[in-house]
């Protein structure tokens, strides 16, 4: 086991090799730049090796309806607006964000803590009217942390 200051690392100590596997288990988000660590980790991986990652979703009702409707985003002890997390992410900046850093996701899987209550139904009638798709935006709102698998694109 290492401690190590993960938003000052350069690089692994030599003698570990490579792994086929890196997890960030509710890492990223507490990062001041978390595409660094990706990048400087992408090296540490085999060939066929992967990043298991699981980071919450910025775009949960919980966190978008009291923004919406009572103009407030307060920070918690835990949870989707925990004190510590210094980046928000949405699947789309997950996506974009392992792509950049040389990474091709292979799974995305949802945590459905909180799903989408059926009272809320009219705001994804609203993002549709305004083009996006009913189905998706619904899903996306839904998620409250994405599970994600990419390996080396």
């Amino acid at each position: 086991m290492f401690c190590l200051d993960l938003d000052a690392l350069d690089a692994l100590p030599d003698d570990l090799g490579t792994f086929d596997a890196i997890i960030f288990g509710d890492v990223l988000e507490h990062l001041r730049d978390p595409a660094r660590l990706l990048r400087t980790l992408r090296g540490a991986l085999t060939e066929d090796g992967v990043i298991v990652c699981s980071i919450p979703n910025v775009k949960h009702w919980t966190v978008v309806m009291p923004l919406l409707v009572h103009d407030r985003w307060e920070y918690q002890d835990a949870g989707l607006l925990d004190r510590t997390h210094v980046h928000f992410f949405t699947l789309e900046e997950i996506d974009l964000m392992l792509r950049e850093c040389g990474f091709a996701p292979q799974h995305v899987g949802v945590n459905d803590h909180s799903p989408l209550p059926a009272e809320l139904m009219p705001l994804v009638d609203l993002v549709a009217a305004f083009g996006a798709d009913r189905d998706e935006a619904a899903a996306r709102l839904g998620a409250y942390q994405y599970l994600v698998v990419a390996g080396r694109a």
